[in-house]
């Protein structure tokens, strides 16, 4: 800019070739090399062409531009757009997502969407995902020079690189929130997800290689259920087939919407099923070499393998090229619902997920009172809404519970009174405290009291044995008089 408010001139360059032109030369640093910085660039004034008198000099401005503006040119500069690669950079702007910590909110975000606001007139990317902080075992920022946290070398010889990739990627920080990196969290990784695994990959191979059958004791080679086959098999086949079909459309959803947290948790609940219930319910027919039970194991570990790639690629490898001889899972396409062997049955799935959640309350109730399962007792009473239900699943409550009868009625208000069963309306004070402010403590107070509203009826997806949906009170405050 000019130095002389008589002669005012402002120049703003675009190339080197440009001043260069100007200037005569380029600003060199100490070793020769051109170099834009300060105080190189100060070097360069040349007199005002505007002033005829002369005495006016074009000097630099003063102001530094923030070095973020570099960060926020990337999806241009990077392509040396529009002198270059115009035609690439029109289809690939704005970006599918941007990942960075949520400190990044007020700096690259943001210069991404000004300066895309300024040129292009639309946003800079589509979705942005902003994780927390990660933090040493001492709660504080994991840091080189503290030494804070576990010897990632000692990490992956002893649990593996998976178990940290699960570790982190099915953790608050990838919501914004922060993770304190443990030993024992890393290990719990392998507990929950990753020994499930494989654990019925090494049960299924067992007994399919062990099966006689027609192969003449050379083992049974499994094959994936065909949709023709799919009505015909046993109810519990049925359901974890269906019950497949809803992780890939979950999974699907989730990884689509960049929740990678909540695909790690739907995967992890999907293998608890999976080895908790099917391969442990069904244990008999592996023993008594029944196809079915193998064609439909087959078939839910090849499509789980797929939809778990992602997030645990070492292992999915090994399990999927074991399971098909084929070359990588990660060549495979991600499951569809398109699959006619995942067979949709919503009756089934909601009936068989109560029957769980049965087993689970009656084995609560047995703990509860010191009744150890081993322990065979006469009677169990199940009051629901449709008895009918469940009835095609009484030998297997029957079995899991360890008892000789199992009575299903259904809950109406005979029978509430018989069993004494009331209704009560405990208030979440942590998630009310934050809507009701001081109000809380009358809602409390009158939830005690029984003055409260009615409890509300839970419309959405049944919770499960560990979860009970939160009571919110949207439209009942108290009384202040």
């Amino acid at each position: 800019m000019s130095d002389d408010d008589a002669y005012p001139r402002t120049d703003v360059y675009g190339s080197l070739a440009e001043i260069e032109a100007d200037f005569g030369r380029l600003p060199v640093n100490a070793d020769g090399e051109p170099d834009l910085h300060r105080p190189y660039i100060d070097d360069l004034t040349r007199p005002n062409p505007d002033d005829p008198t002369g005495r006016s000099t074009m000097r630099r401005i003063p102001d530094v531009l923030d070095v973020w503006f570099d960060s926020g040119s990337m999806p241009f500069a990077q392509v040396h757009y529009p002198f270059e690669n115009a035609d690439w950079f029109e289809h690939h702007y704005p970006g599918d997502f941007i990942v960075e910590y949520i400190g990044q909110t007020r700096g690259w975000f943001y210069l991404l969407h000004v300066l895309a606001t300024a040129l292009f007139d639309r946003p800079a990317f589509r979705s942005a995902v902003s994780h927390g902080i990660v933090l040493g075992s001492d709660g504080r920022k994991m840091s080189k020079s503290l030494r804070n946290y576990p010897d990632v070398t000692e990490v992956l010889d002893r649990d593996g690189s998976d178990a940290m990739r699960w570790f982190l990627m099915s953790s608050p920080i990838l919501r914004g929130g922060n993770l304190v990196v443990t030993e024992d969290g890393i290990r719990e990784s392998v507990r929950q997800v990753l020994l499930p695994l494989w654990s019925t990959y090494y049960f299924f191979t067992l007994y399919s290689n062990a099966a006689r059958g027609a192969t003449g004791g050379q083992g049974y080679e499994a094959q994936r259920v065909t949709p023709e086959r799919v009505a015909g098999l046993p109810a519990l086949d049925r359901y974890l087939l269906a019950r497949t079909r809803g992780l890939v459309e979950t999974t699907s959803a989730q990884l689509g919407a960049y929740d990678i947290a909540g695909a790690c948790e739907t995967v992890r609940e999907h293998l608890d099923l999976l080895t908790n219930w099917y391969v442990r319910t069904q244990r008999d027919r592996f023993w008594s070499e029944d196809h079915d039970a193998f064609d439909t194991l087959w078939t839910a570990l090849e499509v789980l393998t797929r939809v778990m790639a992602p997030l645990a690629p070492l292992l999915t490898e090994e399990v999927w090229r074991g399971l098909t001889g084929g070359r990588s899972v990660h060549l495979t396409d991600f499951p569809t619902t398109d699959d006619g062997a995942l067979a949709a049955d919503d009756d089934l799935v909601a009936a068989m997920d109560q029957v769980r959640r049965v087993t689970s309350q009656a084995l609560g109730l047995r703990k509860a009172n010191a009744l150890r399962v081993r322990q065979p007792l006469r009677t169990l009473t199940v009051a629901v809404d449709d008895p009918q239900a469940l009835a095609p699943y009484r030998a297997l409550l029957a079995a899991e519970l360890n008892v000789k009868d199992v009575d299903l009625v259904a809950l109406d208000e005979e029978v509430t009174a018989r069993f004494g069963i009331v209704q009560r309306l405990a208030v979440n004070a942590r998630a009310a405290g934050p809507r009701l402010g001081r109000g809380v403590q009358a809602v409390i107070k009158a939830a005690k009291a029984g003055t409260g509203p009615s409890p509300p009826v839970w419309t959405g997806p049944r919770p499960s044995s560990s979860r009970r949906p939160t009571a919110t009170w949207s439209s009942w405050a108290p009384s202040t008089s």
